[in-house]
């Protein structure tokens, strides 16, 4: 099992911080992918959610 971090700068119209330069995201996984595959294949029901 191997964690990823994904760290970005907040989207627009998300809830300002008082000292917050970047997001962090997090997801254990288990599969041997490299991080960008198993990150993109953790976000896509998001995505799917955020369109329906």
């Amino acid at each position: 099992m191997r964690p990823i971090i994904r760290r970005g700068r907040p989207t627009p119209g998300s809830q300002p911080a008082l000292i917050e330069v970047y997001s962090h995201h997090a997801f254990i996984t288990d599969r041997d992918s490299e991080a960008l595959v198993s990150e993109a294949d953790h976000r896509r029901p998001a995505e799917i959610e955020n369109t329906i």
